[in-house]
């Protein structure tokens, strides 16, 4: 949690959550990390819905397609990469229709990309001013905090965050 004494936090902070961002490396099927992240966004208000595909791994099972004389290797970056995306971005559009048939008032918006997770996720939250970060913090296989969580409650001490 941001500390308001220090000065640091962006004039939207603390204030309310009416944009609220949830983000994990496997948003497609995360029912539960949707379903906390809906409910703290004010009715009326913007649930953005976000997936980071790492384009170091992208770039390393490309590199390893590549060597293998059979397959054409741009064939299958580009189908690769669309599959890629295409998943998250039919999932949110899932959570848009089931949260609408619910009666929620809240906007549902989408950002998928490919990229650098650390990097891009600060951009998407600096960029989209959100209130509140939900994540989770740990996977069935560790105990420790996983993947993008701990780098993310390092660098983004001035964004409100919801880890579980």
């Amino acid at each position: 949690m941001p500390c308001p004494e220090k000065g640091n936090m962006p004039g939207h902070a603390l204030q309310n959550t009416d944009r609220v961002m949830a983000v994990t490396d496997h948003l497609a099927g995360d029912h539960r990390l949707v379903s906390y992240a809906a409910h703290f966004t004010r009715d009326g208000e913007t649930l953005f819905l976000s997936h980071v595909e790492d384009d170091t791994v992208f770039e390393r099972y490309i590199s390893a397609i590549g060597k293998i004389p059979d397959l054409d290797t741009e064939i299958a970056r580009e189908e690769i990469k669309v599959r890629l995306l295409e998943d998250p971005i039919e999932y949110i559009e899932s959570c848009r229709t089931g949260l609408a048939r619910e009666g929620s008032q809240i906007k549902v918006e989408s950002r998928v990309k490919l990229g650098h997770l650390l990097a891009d996720y600060r951009e998407l939250v600096e960029e989209n001013e959100i209130d509140l970060l939900v994540m989770y913090t740990k996977d069935e296989e560790q105990l420790a905090m996983h993947g993008i969580a701990y780098p993310l409650a390092v660098e983004l001490r001035s964004t409100p965050l919801l880890m579980l």
